[in-house]
């Protein structure tokens, strides 16, 4: 399992909000990851232009899955009500995913949806 799927089931979560059905089958995931089941805290981060647009750090009392899940929609929806993500900012926003595992910290950022900065309106 690589930082890539991590990102995306970060990514997909908010698009699950946006598109107001679910998209990520959970029970795939962990039979597929096993890992997934593994209680441990990760941080969601959410950077529009290279800047901290909002975050939202979980516990580790929660499985990685749910916990990943939590993180990525507290980060665009609820960490902040002054920052709540649009969904133009979310086709413009770099996700940056750390997980706390027992054998330290890993940190990986994906790239945007949609790169031309032309087209990115902040409201």
């Amino acid at each position: 399992m690589g930082s890539g799927l991590l990102l995306k089931l970060a990514r997909d979560s908010m698009l699950e909000v946006y598109r107001a059905e679910r998209l990520i089958d959970k029970e795939k995931l962990l039979k597929e990851y096993p890992i997934l089941a593994t209680p441990m805290a990760c941080k969601v981060a959410i950077y529009l232009e290279e800047e901290l647009f909002s975050s939202y750090m979980s516990e580790a009392e929660i499985p990685l899955l749910e916990n990943i899940i939590l993180s990525a929609k507290k980060a665009a929806f609820e960490a902040d009500s002054e920052h709540i993500l649009t969904s133009t900012q979310f086709l413009h926003a770099q996700l940056e995913l750390t997980l706390f595992t027992p054998d330290g910290v890993i940190s990986e950022k994906d790239e945007p949806i949609l790169k031309d900065k032309e087209a990115f309106v902040s409201y």
